[in-house]
């Protein structure tokens, strides 16, 4: 439908303008093979008394994001316990010198999120197979074959003040041990398509999902709402 939008004929009156298009990718990866990051940044699971600090950096980096949640302690309280067997342990904050410059949301989401592989290529089919008899005998976690609920950690709510690449590979590390030690063998990431979290997070196997995001209104409203440079648009795992 993309190439009408815009237009006008007797049979689409006045079809809505687009005025803007952003891409979303949903990257997966394995919680084998994690990366290796700077002993500077310290990374640990989140309590109740890091409410306060929590709150200030995610209110903090979000209103710099096109479409960013709005933060306060109504949105922070709903978004930690308004998920299934989620709590304040579910947070992970990374630290440089006491200070807190990356924070996100990591929780095991198969039971209400049960995304199954319907088909296999011959290859992956080969690879999950070998892995499932060889290495799952090691104490490292079973893949899903086809037709299995593919269980998976959603990472939500990411965000970073700096040192960008060191932050996502100590999450990807540390919350990648915390899932292998639960049983769960994959990892899932939403970012924007030009966000370099996905370069430093990288998608194993080819395993992306893209999806591109609509934006409609007037040439008035698109030249207010994108007049200043816009941080990458804010998108979210478990919106999609």
């Amino acid at each position: 439908m993309e190439p009408y939008l815009g237009r006008s004929s007797k049979r689409f009156p006045a079809l809505p303008n687009l005025i803007e298009r952003r891409e979303n990718v949903s990257s997966i990866r394995g919680t084998f093979g994690l990366p290796k990051y700077s002993k500077r940044i310290n990374v640990r699971r989140a309590s109740s008394g890091d409410a306060d600090e929590l709150l200030e950096v995610l209110q903090q980096q979000h209103q710099k994001q096109f479409l960013g949640r709005c933060w306060n302690e109504s949105t922070l309280s709903s978004m930690t316990f308004g998920r299934p067997g989620t709590d304040w342990s579910n947070w992970w904050l990374a630290e440089h010198n006491h200070e807190v410059i990356g924070a996100v949301f990591a929780w095991e989401c198969s039971r209400c999120n049960q995304n199954r592989l319907n088909a296999m290529p011959r290859h992956l089919r080969m690879m999950v197979g070998s892995w499932n008899f060889i290495l799952s005998r090691l104490g490292w976690p079973h893949l899903p074959k086809s037709g299995e609920v593919i269980p998976m950690v959603s990472l939500n709510d990411l965000v970073i003040k700096r040192e960008q690449v060191q932050v996502i590979r100590a999450f990807t590390r540390e919350i990648g041990m915390w899932a292998r030690r639960r049983g769960v063998p994959l990892l899932l990431l939403t970012t924007d398509a030009e966000d370099a979290v996905r370069k430093s997070f990288r998608s194993q196997l080819g395993t992306e999902l893209r999806s591109r995001l609509l934006i409609f209104g007037s040439e008035e409203e698109k030249e207010k709402t994108f007049r200043s440079p816009q941080v990458l648009h804010y998108c979210d795992s478990d919106l999609l």
